[in-house]
């Protein structure tokens, strides 16, 4: 290994700074020693002027500016331009309301109404800008603005928690049809699956009184036949009397009969409860439904032959009983 390869070994192996390469001059030895303190230390020597430490923990990080609460908002095209109004006056004047700010998505030329798109809603309060969403939701629906003097009509209504889910659809799909229809605003609950036991209270609002009955009356039917012709287009429902006695047959050990039924027909069987004392079969298919029923009924019929011959038994063995005790008498 040549000399030069050994005193850069070295030199790499005991410095502690940055290595600065050697003069063979002795006037150069000497600046070298003076650069190696000038930056180890970050100052020259008799000066008052510092220089800027080389070291990589010096590094300035540029402070972060604190972002603002914002929150997106997704709408349709169509609700788009109600919300931007004539000239852009409504937005504008929710803007102002609440004292937020709200980012238009670039337009698309040719897109439907129906085409989904975002706004976000921007502001200095948290607060300020979740009741500037709430309130573009209410009047994107209702068409009351926040500053209008037009007062919502409201209404509860209590339904079975276990008809939630019913009212509620895959991702709120079903109350937004029924939102969309009646034109109101529906605050369902959320209900926990293992809690079905009691009731829970949906809000409704609406700017009239006829659009809040709309809403109430589509729900009221979901809770009763677990479905309605505008938020369930594809499924039919049939309903039949079916006393207390024949539930449990119906049903099955576990209810597992029932669920063979429903297998077996494509087919859902609600059992008749508090709000619906009648038996309900759900389905898409209304010849699939009256199969079902018509097995249904084969149940009843057979439940009746069999306590019938329990009865004439029981019958029969208290006649013989009563003969025999005669006799010995």
């Amino acid at each position: 290994m040549s000399s030069r390869n050994r005193n850069n070994k070295k030199a790499s192996k005991n410095a502690t700074g940055p290595v600065v390469p050697e003069d063979p001059t002795i006037e150069g030895r000497l600046i070298d020693v003076q650069v190696w303190k000038t930056i180890s230390n970050g100052k020259v020597k008799g000066a008052s002027v510092d220089l800027p430490d080389l070291s990589a923990n010096a590094t300035e990080k540029t402070p972060e500016v604190p972002r603002k609460p914002s929150k997106s908002l997704p709408i349709s095209r169509g609700q788009l331009g109600k919300l931007i109004g004539p000239k852009g006056s409504t937005i504008k004047k929710f803007e102002e309301h609440f004292s937020v700010q709200i980012s238009q998505p670039p337009s698309e030329p040719g897109a439907p109404e129906s085409a989904q798109t975002k706004v976000a809603v921007e502001g200095e309060d948290r607060d300020q800008v979740q009741n500037a969403v709430t309130a573009i939701r209410q009047f994107l629906i209702t068409n009351i603005a926040p500053w209008s003097d037009h007062v919502l009509v409201t209404e509860s209504v209590e339904v079975p928690k276990r008809s939630v889910r019913d009212i509620m659809g895959d991702q709120g799909r079903v109350k937004a049809v029924i939102g969309k229809h009646s034109r109101t605003q529906i605050v369902v609950p959320m209900v926990n699956d293992n809690d079905a036991n009691g009731t829970a209270t949906i809000k409704i609002a609406g700017a009239k009184a006829e659009d809040v009955s709309k809403a109430k009356d589509i729900i009221d039917e979901i809770v009763l036949f677990h479905c309605h012709p505008l938020t369930h287009p594809d499924l039919t429902y049939m309903q039949m009397d079916v006393p207390q006695k024949y539930h449990g047959r119906i049903l099955g050990p576990r209810g597992a009969h029932a669920a063979r039924l429903e297998l077996e027909h494509k087919v859902r069987i609600y059992m008749p409860t508090q709000q619906q004392p009648n038996l309900v079969v759900v389905g898409d298919n209304e010849d699939n439904i009256v199969r079902c029923m018509d097995a249904i009924e084969d149940v009843m019929d057979d439940t009746d032959k069999k306590d019938a011959a329990k009865a004439e038994a029981e019958a029969a063995k208290a006649a013989k009983k009563a003969a025999k005790e005669e006799s010995k008498a």
